[in-house]
């Protein structure tokens, strides 16, 4: 059996099922909603087979506790046990008898928690790093909309998270130089957000969907520190060269300049066998060596290893190759390519906005330190910056995020999967996403209010590193000092713990004003998806519906995360 057959796919497959059998099963004990003993049998059959395997230890209570209730539930039936009901699916749906009562009788007589002894290649495959998980969890517990959940529910999410983390690790290297010593605590959240929301939810959004919405986040997590450090350091030539080089990437003609004959040769590969996750090579890039140090408080910086020992940033040759290889990547991604070509063309503007976006900020974040130098009374307000804080919050603090263009993936994904169930192998056109004008509409709205939400929960959990990184912060900007104008706050004022309260406070305040603006704009969406819909049928409608709550859901999850602790690396930039 393959190495990564069982580390990506049947472990992940395994921890799922006992996740739903558990979070399914009602308060009374009974899965079934209409009275079906055979469906409890099942129930406990499953939580008893799967109760063996070695990263059960944290959820063994809850485990138990299931099952004690599924059989106590049974043993009051067992009159009707022998009474089938019609759970199995030929032309009609039918039950036997004979069957119904050989499930009941061995779901209550089937030995509980068998030991077994796993080899050490599958012990350390089904490993799960308890102390991150208990982290994750203790931080999840305390937020306001998790805080009533059951902590077991937390737990197994976290567990379930935990088997999709040795996939990202790997797709990040397979395009950013190496890190060295980061502490990435980013990381352990990425697969938890996206499997707590999922499972919470009740949503059954598939893994495979989950997993490529895992993957893009944990690159842009990457892409954010890569292009904070690198292009800090750039001269303003190097910024023209840099610009050119993402529009000619983000092109539709350099898309279709990809071979056809080798399409894994730039893009993803998340389901392959292949030691790389992606079939970009290291080696046709010719890319300068780098390496990423490991500096103190968790800083990182990028390092180009044969330039010369004053130059601390990537020359643009080499941030051509990390741009190409990540745009390439998000282009060619195989599970878009039957994606409409109008949402493959919104996905690529909205990759072009995103990486021209952080150009944009680490400009205004070099001016705003180099006013904060000349200036002796080291204001911390951002003098004359490009446009007003709403603008842009609403446009290059938005785009920073990567929410937009985050959501357009996953349109993509949606539309793509939704094309080949349609199709089923037949070559046709491929219908958008999002079927009819009123819809596209409101999901983009929705899109673009999660992202500012994000990007003014983010600068409340942020205020102290991009202080100590010279980044702009939303309250740098002058709407937020409208009594001093711009000259009389101080780094020392600034550090006074009543003036931040208060400055934070009033950001804290828009940043809720965004997201029941977002509530709203979802409620909207769901309501077009249910009563406008284009003769594709309830699955379709079921799975947009649930694919616009779980991202939805993650970005308020994030937003949580956000106000109670920074996860992000801290950054070293030179130049």
């Amino acid at each position: 059996m393959s190495n990564l057959l069982l580390r990506d796919r049947i472990q992940v497959v395994l921890v799922q099922i006992l996740n739903r059998t558990l979070f399914e099963q009602p308060m009374d004990g009974e899965w079934a909603s209409h009275d079906s003993h055979e469906d409890t049998a099942y129930g406990v059959l499953i939580l008893k087979t799967l109760s063996c395997l070695p990263w059960h230890a944290l959820l063994h209570e809850i485990i138990m506790s299931s099952i004690r209730v599924g059989q106590r539930v049974l043993g009051q039936s067992e009159a009707a046990w022998s009474r089938p009901s019609h759970l199995w699916i030929g032309k009609v749906p039918y039950g036997l008898a004979t069957l119904s009562e050989a499930y009941c009788l061995a779901a209550m007589n089937a030995p509980q928690h068998v030991p077994h002894v796993w080899s050490s290649k599958v012990a350390s495959f089904l490993e799960i790093p308890e102390k991150a998980v208990l982290e994750t969890v203790s931080l999840a517990a305390t937020l306001k909309d998790y805080q009533h959940q059951p902590i077991w529910r937390l737990q197994a999410s976290a567990i379930e998270g935990c088997m999709f983390l040795p996939k990202l690790r790997s797709v990040q290297s397979d395009i950013f130089p190496q890190q060295e010593g980061a502490k990435n605590a980013y990381m352990a959240f990425i697969p938890f957000t996206w499997v707590l929301v999922n499972n919470i939810g009740y949503l059954n959004v598939p893994a495979d969907l989950l997993l490529d919405m895992m993957i893009v986040s944990a690159c842009n997590y990457r892409m954010d520190e890569y292009m904070d450090t690198t292009v800090a350091g750039f001269s303003e030539a190097d910024i023209k060269e840099a610009k050119r080089i993402i529009c000619d990437l983000c092109s539709e003609q350099s898309e279709k300049l990809q071979p056809k004959d080798q399409p894994l040769e730039c893009s993803f590969n998340p389901t392959g066998d292949e030691e790389s996750a992606l079939g970009v090579s290291r080696l046709e890039t010719q890319e300068t060596p780098a390496r990423v140090k490991r500096l103190s408080n968790n800083e990182v910086d990028f390092v180009d290893l044969e330039a010369d020992q004053g130059s601390s940033t990537l020359p643009v040759s080499a941030f051509r190759d990390v741009i190409g290889r990540y745009t390439r990547a998000m282009l060619t991604y195989p599970r878009l390519l039957h994606a409409s070509s109008t949402d493959r063309a919104n996905l690529r503007r909205s990759l072009h906005t995103y990486l021209l976006a952080h150009i944009a900020q680490v400009a205004d974040s070099s001016r705003f330190s180099f006013q904060a130098s000349r200036c002796s009374s080291n204001k911390i307000i951002f003098s004359k910056p490009r446009s007003s804080f709403y603008t842009w919050a609403h446009t290059t603090g938005a785009d920073t995020l990567s929410s937009p263009f985050a959501f357009d993936f996953l349109v993509c994904l949606v539309g793509a999967a939704s094309s080949l169930s349609q199709s089923k192998g037949q070559s046709s056109s491929n219908p958008d996403c999002f079927g009819l004008v009123g819809q596209k509409y409101l999901a983009e709205d929705l899109s673009s209010r999660l992202a500012v939400m994000g990007r003014l929960y983010n600068d409340y959990g942020s205020v102290t590193r991009d202080r100590l990184e010279h980044n702009v912060n939303s309250i740098n900007f002058p709407e937020f000092h409208p009594q001093t104008g711009t000259s009389d706050i101080s780094v020392d004022e600034i550090l006074d713990p009543t003036s931040e309260k208060k400055l934070k406070e009033n950001l804290l305040r828009l940043a809720d004003y965004e997201r029941h603006g977002a509530d709203e704009a979802l409620a909207r969406l769901l309501v077009q998806l249910n009563e406008e819909w284009d003769n594709h049928g309830a699955e379709r409608r079921k799975q947009n519906a649930n694919a616009v709550e779980l991202f939805s859901g993650v970005a308020k999850l994030y937003a949580d995360i956000y106000v109670a602790r920074d996860i992000s690396n801290c950054i070293k930039k030179e130049g």
